[in-house]
């Protein structure tokens, strides 16, 4: 199973506006779902709270800051294609950081 920038973006937004601050796994979602979720715990952006249930971490809410703006994440993500394709996760938070350090610097 590869990984997907974009399920992993949109897992971390989904958690994000949840009224509870916890996301439950529940069968209805599917294994790459699943999948995505525990990258994000090995990276250290959600935790998982109990066998189905999952919390934003601070480095998450970082992380999602420095993605928020479709246009920043385009810039990522067009990087990366045109640079291969190959990513890591912690190549994804760097680039993003940059993009919002020089945003801000301006």
């Amino acid at each position: 199973m590869k990984r997907d920038p974009e399920l992993l973006r949109s897992l971390l937004f989904e958690m994000e506006h949840s009224h509870t601050h916890i996301t439950v796994v529940t069968m209805d979602r599917s294994a790459d779902e699943y999948h995505h979720f525990q990258l994000l715990c090995d990276e250290g952006l959600v935790e998982q709270t109990g066998q189905a249930t999952f919390r934003l971490t601070s480095s998450g809410h970082d992380f999602l800051d420095t993605i928020r703006d479709d246009s920043r994440w385009q810039k990522v993500m067009g990087h990366i294609k045109q640079n291969g394709g190959d990513w890591t996760l912690g190549i994804l938070k760097e680039l993003a950081s940059q993009l919002l350090r020089d945003t801000l610097l301006r």
